[in-house]
């Protein structure tokens, strides 16, 4: 189910097809600027892929710039703070499940892989507003656990992060999706290496 099929309570039916016409229009200027480069990104290109009416686009965006502003803003992710995870591994592996739900939800980790791998300032500008947002999360994530005294405090974070999720897209890349074990795998291999339970045991066993 996409997003615009989903149905919030407190819309209106005009503000709900409003939403459900910038799903479409997002979702081509996407779709066209993968295919073919942002420099095909054209008002008609836009109306004929995404089937909203030139008047309505011409309504909505008076230059292209608007509409990749609009169309980069659409793409922004915040992630949920309330819904912090436990630092332990099972909460690190819901961690990256939901990192991975929020990139799909929005366009695909094949399309995340072209964003990052592209030097164009609409694409750039769209990574931005959606790949960040996830990687500063999860950075806090690991931050919290080293405050809490459950992750080792000599640790590049921000480094284990680009990682996880380089491989990732290197995964998805290859495979065409993600296997459904992938979060607990990375998990099984990555904790032993950032505990600090783990570490101290191995630090104290290794002692003569």
């Amino acid at each position: 189910m996409s997003q615009a099929d989903v149905i919030k309570p407190t819309e209106t039916r005009n503000e709900r097809r409003r939403r459900i016409t910038d799903e479409k229009i997002a979702k081509a200027v996407l779709d066209i600027a993968l295919r073919r480069g942002p420099h095909s990104v054209t008002f008609s290109a836009v109306c004929e892929e995404s089937g909203v009416a030139k008047t309505t686009l011409y309504r909505r965006y008076q230059t292209r710039e608007e509409l990749f502003d609009a169309v980069a803003r659409h793409y922004s992710s915040t992630p949920d703070e309330s819904d912090e995870a436990p630092t332990t591994p099972e909460g690190l592996a819901a961690t990256l499940r939901r990192g991975v739900n929020t990139l799909e939800e929005h366009m695909g980790l094949e399309a995340i892989g072209v964003l990052l791998a592209s030097q164009d300032e609409f694409m750039q500008r769209v990574r931005h507003q959606l790949f960040t947002p996830q990687v500063h999360s999860a950075v806090d994530y690991f931050n919290r656990g080293v405050e809490a005294g459950v992750l080792r405090d000599d640790i590049d974070y921000s480094l284990v992060v680009e990682m996880i999720y380089g491989g990732m897209i290197l995964r998805s890349a290859g495979e065409g999706k993600l296997d459904h074990n992938w979060a607990d795998a990375v998990v099984d291999f990555i904790w032993p290496q950032i505990s600090r339970d783990r570490a101290e045991a191995s630090k104290n066993s290794s002692r003569p």
